[in-house]
Parts: structure tokens; C-alpha cells; sequence
């Protein structure tokens, strides 16, 4: 691939000194073209489970090695489903919620694959059965799972449970004090930040539309006492946007802006930072583009947003292709090289400085962009 500058408009607010780009590559496509599906790594590789195609189900595991760029089928999951979530522990993937295309009933069952010997097992099932990975966030503290917010018969809830490994057992703990899905959650010192997102009850199925609010708030749940505590809101209302930490902070980013009676609201740009240490948020330089259904990822303290929609309608020909960088040292946002494809509905992860690109619109294609090692932004 030629080579691309990183900076494709110089009277942006920032530019780059790094005087070589090789952008983005196009690399091994994926064995099973499916969407919905999710994407974890373990020792330097990418593990892609379960998704759909075409309406049906698919249940595959597969693993690419980015040192010899192929891609390797493994044990397939024992229960097909799209729409769920997945967490990592030491060696293992845990499968969490999701939906049967055939009955289009939710599943309930937790699996968990082992990739040093590649073998799935069957867990106890959940109390609460959740679906579309949008609408509920998992993250793990002290080597449990916890799972919080969805929505159920199409009202955002606020629920909060918990999964421990070591005992095969679910527990329902304390919910959050606003329901709340398409929203946020990251953890800082063991304590898990749930952020934004919208709340109300969907009549019309997924998406922004006038029986939503976009909402601001955000609290924190701490696990030593099961107590979820109120903070500072953003000064933002917003939906589908990302989130990422960089020394101890939170940043938010872009996403989408709706009010009951507003059946499209408006895609967003806009940035800004939370602080624990002050209980504050601080208005941040916006992206060049409004994103929604995008995604992030961080490398070197720069947080990269890649792809997504700027506009309601999410149709694929309104996806991006466009990606930029910001800078919390300078409070610069700073556009690169573009993707070879439009992308919204994919993923994402990070090895070793280089940026995977996954699609995930019933797609098999997969691109990786590799952070210069002389790249500066003044």
C-alpha cells in the first residue's frame, strides 16, 4: 500500500511532524462472515465467538495471529447467539446474555471458553436474562463479572448482578439509581463508572426515537459495600458514544443527542473529561466529525476514534471511513489516515501499538493500522 500522510487537512488544529504514514492495511479476512458476534484478546491474539448471518445463528470461535496474519477455526460455542457480551479472565472468555435467531427467544445461558485448551463449559445460567450488548456493559473487578442495565419488554432497567467464577454462582445486587441503556461503564481503583447512555421505554424497537431521553448522569457502584453512589453529570446528554481512561480520568466522546418528541436527535462531537478526584467534568476540543456507533481505542495516552455514523440514519451508506486522534496533553484532536472500508458495526483491539480493525456487518474483512513510531502531534 502507498504510502498516506497522517494529516490530511494541515489547517486542522493540530498537525503531524512524523514524516512517513503507512495507514491502514488490509489483512487475512476473517473464516465466517457474521455480524453481532464479539472479539477478546488473550497472549497477543484475537478471538472472534458467535454472531449471525443472514438471520441465522452461527456459533464458530476463531483466533488470528497477527505474526503469521491467518486466521484458525476453533471449538465451536455449544449455544448459538448474537447480541451478548463477553469478558476475559486470565486464559478464559466468558459468554455472557444474547439471542436466538430461530425462536428469537433470549438465552440465559453463561459459557466460558478455555483457549489453552480450547473447550467450552457450561456455567449456571443468569437471573436475569439480557440481550444486545448496546444495552447492558460487563466489566470485571476482583476477578468477578458484573453485568449492569438493559432493557427489558422495552423499558431501560436498572439492574446490577454479579457472576464469581470461583463458585459457578449468580447474585442480584443493588441497582443502579437511574435505568439506563446505550450507555458507558469503565472502572478506576476497583469502583465501576456507569455514564450517560438514555433511558425511557422503546416503542418502536432499538435506536434513538421519541419515547427516549438522552440522559447525563453518572454514578458509581462500589462492590466492598454494593452501594451505588450519585456524581456530577456531564454536560452532555448522550447516547452510543465511547468512553475511555487516561490517568485515572474518564473521557467521553461523540455519540448521539435525542429528547422525547425529537425522533432523530442529533449525532455529536463533542468532548469532555470526568475527574473522581474533584467529582468534575471539563469541556474538551470536539472531533473534526459527529461520530455514533464508533469506536475508540488508546495507545500511548492518545485515544484514537475510528469509524462509525454522522448522521440518525444508519444506513451503511452513511457509515465513516475517517479516523482521528486526540491528544489530552494539548487538548487536540488530529485526522488520519482513513480506513480502506466505511465502518460502523465492527471491532476493534489493540497488540503491540497496532489497531485491528474487524467488520462486523455479516463482512469478512479486517484491516490493522500500525501507530508510526516517530508520530508527534504539536
Amino acid at each position: 500500500m502507498p504510502n498516506i500522510s497522517a494529516c490530511v487537512n494541515q489547517d486542522e488544529t493540530s498537525a503531524c511532524t512524523n514524516e512517513e504514514e503507512t495507514g491502514w492495511k488490509e489483512l487475512a479476512s476473517m473464516p465466517t462472515a457474521r455480524s453481532m458476534f464479539e472479539s477478546e484478546v488473550i497472549d497477543g491474539k484475537i478471538y472472534t465467538t458467535g454472531g449471525g448471518w443472514n438471520s441465522d445463528y452461527v456459533a464458530p470461535t476463531e483466533v488470528y495471529d497477527p505474526s503469521t496474519n491467518k486466521w484458525k477455526k476453533l471449538a465451536y460455542m455449544p449455544t448459538a447467539r448474537v447480541a451478548f457480551k463477553t469478558a476475559v479472565i486470565g486464559h478464559k472468555i466468558y459468554v455472557i446474555g444474547g439471542k436466538n435467531f430461530d425462536n428469537m427467544e433470549l438465552v440465559s445461558s453463561t459459557e466460558v471458553y478455555d483457549s489453552s485448551k480450547n473447550k467450552w463449559t457450561k456455567l449456571a445460567p443468569m437471573p436475569i436474562t439480557l440481550w444486545d450488548p448496546d444495552d447492558f456493559k460487563t466489566e470485571v473487578v476482583d476477578g468477578k463479572i458484573y453485568v449492569i442495565g438493559n432493557i427489558l419488554d422495552g423499558t431501560c432497567t436498572s439492574t446490577t448482578e454479579v457472576y464469581d467464577p470461583s463458585t459457578d454462582t449468580w447474585a442480584v445486587l443493588t441497582p443502579m439509581t437511574t435505568p439506563r441503556s446505550g450507555f458507558q461503564t469503565e472502572v478506576i481503583g476497583g469502583k465501576i463508572y456507569a455514564i450517560g447512555g438514555y433511558s425511557g421505554v422503546l416503542l418502536l424497537g432499538p435506536g434513538c426515537n421519541s419515547s427516549i431521553d438522552s440522559i447525563s448522569t453518572t454514578e458509581v457502584y462500589d462492590p466492598s459495600t454494593d452501594k451505588w453512589t450519585t456524581l456530577a453529570s456531564m454536560s452532555t446528554t448522550r447516547c452510543w458514544f465511547q468512553t475511555e481512561v487516561i490517568n485515572g480520568e474518564i473521557y467521553a466522546i461523540g455519540g448521539h443527542n435525542v429528547k422525547v418528541g425529537d425522533s432523530k436527535g442529533k449525532s455529536l462531537s463533542t468532548t469532555e473529561v470526568y475527574n473522581p478526584s474533584t467529582d468534575k467534568w471539563t469541556t474538551l476540543t470536539s472531533m473534526s466529525t459527529v461520530r455514533r456507533v464508533f469506536q475508540t481505542e488508546v495507545i500511548d495516552n492518545k485515544i484514537y476514534a475510528i469509524g462509525g455514523f454522522d448522521t440518525y440514519n444508519l444506513d451503511l451508506d452513511n457509515e465513516l471511513s475517517s479516523v482521528e486522534v486526540y491528544d489530552p496533553s494539548t487538548d487536540k484532536w488530529t485526522t488520519l489516515a482513513s480506513m480502506s472500508k466505511k465502518g460502523s458495526y465492527f471491532h476493534t483491539e489493540v497488540i503491540d501499538k497496532v489497531i485491528y480493525a474487524i467488520s462486523g456487518m455479516n463482512d469478512t474483512s479486517m484491516e490493522s493500522y500500525a501507530v508510526p513510531a516517530n508520530a508527534t502531534n504539536r
